[in-house]
Order: C-alpha cells, then structure tokens, then sequence
C-alpha cells in the first residue's frame, strides 16, 4: 500500500514539476528581450499551454497504463503462487516441470512490470505501439497461466 501512495506521489510530482519547467522562457529570449514582439510572445504562450497539456495528458496516460499494468501483475503473481500452493504431483519429474512452467511465468510477468515501470515516453507513435506490445504481452502471459492452471 505505501509503495502505490509513494509511485503515485512521485508520478503527481512529475506532472507538476513538468507543467511548471515548461513555463520559463527560452535562454535566448531572456538574453534579448527586445527581439520578442507582441505577437511573437501571444504566440509563445499559446504553444507552450498546448505543450503542457499534451505532456500532462502523456503522463496522465503513462500512470494509468502503468496503474492497469501493476494491477494485473498483481493478480498473475497471486495465481502464480496460488497454483505453486496447490500443485503436488507425486512424480517428481511432473513437479519439476511445473515448477520450472511457474518460474518462468513468474518471470516473465515481472519483465513486463519492470519495462512499464522503466518506460520513458518519447513521442505520441512510440508511446501508442508500446502500451500495444505491452498489452499483448500481459494478455499472452495470463493465457499461458491459464494453460498451465488446466
């Protein structure tokens, strides 16, 4: 529980701290003001509000995505160690095998959790197709449990 309060702690200070830095002026501009006419700035302003937008939007999404993604590594962990619980077969070869299927399911669904967390969005294509691949991935994984579960 105080490792959710503490990533969504961090992720809000990431928003804010990305909303704010996008609101200073340019080096160049603050070395010549002068050469910033009315228009110029009106123009500044605009597009710097549509830029802090969209990056609050990208992050908003990246929380989300990476919320959803905690969530079902959650319960595939739970499964995971569920079905460890369960499983006694009196061969010991069937044990080793089965043992060996969870280990790498196990595995696998902590890769998955440690790309999302390790993520950097980069831009709105890169961002779209990665939320895909890791969606697929997560669906693959829970198919493959339920496999092993049968």
């Amino acid at each position: 529980m105080k490792t959710k309060f503490l990533k969504i702690a961090v992720m809000s200070g990431i928003v804010v701290f990305g909303l704010f830095s996008c609101a200073h002026p340019d080096v160049k501009e603050i070395e010549y003001p002068e050469k910033i006419t009315q228009r110029d700035s009106s123009d500044l302003v605009k597009t710097n509000k549509l830029l802090n937008k969209e990056r609050a939007d990208d992050l908003l999404d990246y929380i989300d995505h990476n919320a959803v993604i905690d969530a079902r590594y959650i319960q595939n962990a739970e499964a995971l160690n569920e079905m460890r619980n369960e499983s006694k077969s009196e061969v010991n070869a069937v044990q080793m095998k089965y043992d060996q299927g969870l280990y790498e399911l196990n595995k696998m669904n902590l890769e998955i959790k440690t790309k999302v967390n390790d993520h950097v969005i980069q831009d709105k294509k890169s961002w779209a197709d990665f939320k895909t691949s890791t969606n697929r991935e997560m669906n693959s994984l829970e198919k493959s449990i339920r496999d092993l579960a049968e």
